[in-house]
């Protein structure tokens, strides 16, 4: 940059149209210019430039690589989400358990998708039919009363490492119903990873208590945008000590969000942190989804379930189940289809 500039200052005229330096290319630069005597001349008397190497120039094909830009890679840790990508998984939910980034490798559990009568058959040593192309099994959790009925045999193990017990079928592990798998980073997707309500209540085993839905508010607290609270919009604390206390914001200041209290005679604004609020909406409320599996829908809300609401669907009148995060109140409202040919929905007509 100094030469560059001091070459500016005597009138010379510039002959190199840009320099790029990669992160991760150490010890080389890229210089642009017509011909390879302006780079040979730029680089003249620079320190840390040996100057007695010959400039390469980069072939064609490769030049898209060199200004191409890497994705940030997402940071996994315990409990993100993360979808499959090959197999009999791909595109199914899993979640992180365990991270190992020496070895590059997560340990995930999912629900299992086993073909049980072909493996009983494959254990007994009975000749297992020809399966259908592309035949994927549905995902169920395993059942130990069902693996005994069909004589498929179960170890119980216990983990060197964490000292977990498993059931063990066929090299498979298994615990609580869930796959647990160790898998290489690179055939898993960890990126914008937004389960939808249906997938989340389908990952949670029936009778399992995993402390209501948070499991899932996690999620959608993860994939919050800015801006998500504003002054007016009701809410209600669901982690710290004032759990359950309801208000409504007055101001946001970065992850800070100041609400007055439905306290009576509590005039002060209470400081929360945003990853501890959540929206909050009562029957009869008119909302709409702005993210997620069922964005764009609106409705009226006909139950409240916690953090999650039942939303009666302007476009099919039947209930939808949305967390209250990804909703807001809206007059908007949804159509199905509003047009038929030469006839449109509300149109005034004149029947023959």
């Amino acid at each position: 940059m100094e030469k560059c500039m001091d070459v500016q200052s005597q009138g010379i005229k510039q002959q190199i149209k840009s320099v790029i330096t990669l992160d991760y290319l150490t010890n080389y630069i890229y210089i642009e210019a017509d011909k390879e005597a302006h780079v040979k001349e730029a680089c003249k008397g620079m320190q840390h430039i040996y100057s007695n190497t010959k400039p390469m120039l980069v072939p064609i094909k490769e030049m898209t690589d060199v200004l191409s830009v890497k994705s940030k890679s997402v940071e996994l840790s315990k409990d993100t989400w993360v979808r499959l990508k090959l197999g009999t998984y791909k595109g199914d939910l899993a979640k992180v358990l365990d991270v190992d980034n020496v070895r590059q490798r997560v340990t995930i559990k999912l629900i299992p998708r086993i073909d049980l009568k072909a493996l009983a058959n494959k254990l007994e040593g009975n000749e297992v039919g020809k399966k259908k192309k592309n035949f994927v099994p549905p995902p169920r959790f395993i059942n130990n009363r069902e693996m005994k009925y069909m004589h498929i045999p179960v170890e119980r193990k216990q983990d060197a490492i964490t000292g977990e017990y498993f059931e063990t079928i066929d090299g498979m592990m298994f615990k609580d119903g869930y796959l647990y798998k160790t898998v290489s980073m690179k055939s898993i997707s960890s990126q914008n990873i937004q389960p939808s309500f249906d997938e989340l209540e389908k990952f949670r085993k029936p009778g399992k208590d995993s402390d209501g839905d948070m499991a899932g508010l996690s999620t959608v607290f993860a994939n919050r945008k800015k801006g998500h609270f504003m002054k007016g919009d009701a809410v209600i604390v669901v982690r710290g000590d004032i759990k359950n206390l309801m208000g409504w914001v007055e101001k946001v200041e970065e992850e800070s969000v100041y609400i007055r209290s439905n306290i009576p005679g509590f005039k002060e604004f209470l400081a929360v942190n945003e990853k501890e609020l959540c929206k909050y909406f009562k029957p009869g409320d008119h909302v709409k989804v702005v993210s997620g599996a069922q964005e764009g829908a609106t409705g009226m809300v006909v139950k409240v379930e916690g953090h999650v609401l039942i939303i009666s669907s302007d476009t099919t009148k039947e209930g939808i189940r949305v967390f209250a995060d990804i909703v807001v109140e809206s007059s908007e409202i949804t159509f199905g289809i509003t047009k038929l040919g030469d006839y449109v929905l509300h149109r005034l007509m004149q029947m023959e």
